[in-house]
């Protein structure tokens, strides 16, 4: 199922995957405030981890909306946040706070300036916040992936037949077939219709949009040249 939106909105019931997003990680960053009461520290001359984070979220979200405007590829996810360690407390100023972020796109280069774009930004955030400092831990990335260019024709031509057009798209998660087409196989995707969304409980399909990929695919097994 595709882990999106995309075809759900478009009301299309199933698609073609062309590539998969790599991506380019930091799992374990930890962001160091100074711990203070809540009453007693003015504004004036606080080192508040949450405030700093906000700042950095909002600066990455700028850079994600600059590289989009220049016809790039690439989405920004902060997808761990906690503050909630026992030290914290409602009468506290935030001493430490941990994350992660997660950056994707089709294009490696995209990564590497969507990173420095991170770096940059965090060094603003240092300066202008004496007390905080920012630790990004290890890097992990993972490459984009082309798929088959034959094998997705292949599968068009079974659509063909029964006389639908599915769109070509990206992948935004990671899949099997990235591996595959980064060993050298041929390798192509089909993506169905997930409606709510992905990684929720209220994910799902409609067996009709499957039946219909499926039908495509054995379609083009059956009648097509092979890739």
């Amino acid at each position: 199922m595709e882990q999106g939106p995309v075809l759900e909105t478009a009301e299309e019931p199933f698609a073609i995957v062309t590539a998969i997003r790599g991506g380019l990680r930091y799992r374990a960053a930890r962001l160091h405030g100074v711990w203070a009461h809540s009453g007693g520290a003015p504004r004036e001359g606080r080192a508040d981890a949450v405030v700093a984070f906000a700042d950095l979220v909002m600066a990455m979200d700028r850079v994600w909306e600059e590289i989009l405007a220049r016809g790039a590829d690439l989405t920004v996810t902060f997808g761990r946040v906690s503050a909630a360690s026992p030290a914290h407390a409602m009468a506290k100023v935030a001493g430490v706070l941990d994350f992660c972020i997660d950056l994707r796109s089709d294009d490696e280069a995209v990564l590497d300036a969507a990173d420095e774009a991170l770096k940059a930004a965090i060094a603003e955030i240092e300066a202008a916040r004496p007390g905080i400092r920012f630790d990004l831990g290890l890097q992990s990335r993972s490459r984009p992936a082309q798929l088959s260019q034959s094998m997705a024709e292949w599968v068009a031509g079974g659509a063909a037949r029964l006389g639908l057009s599915p769109r070509r798209m990206l992948s935004g998660g990671g899949h099997d077939a990235a591996a595959f087409a980064t060993a050298g196989w041929e390798s192509v995707m089909v993506f169905i219709r997930n409606r709510n969304g992905s990684h929720c409980p209220d994910e799902g399909m409609n067996p009709a949009d499957l039946a219909l990929a499926v039908e495509a695919v054995y379609t083009a097994l059956s009648g097509n040249a092979g890739p």
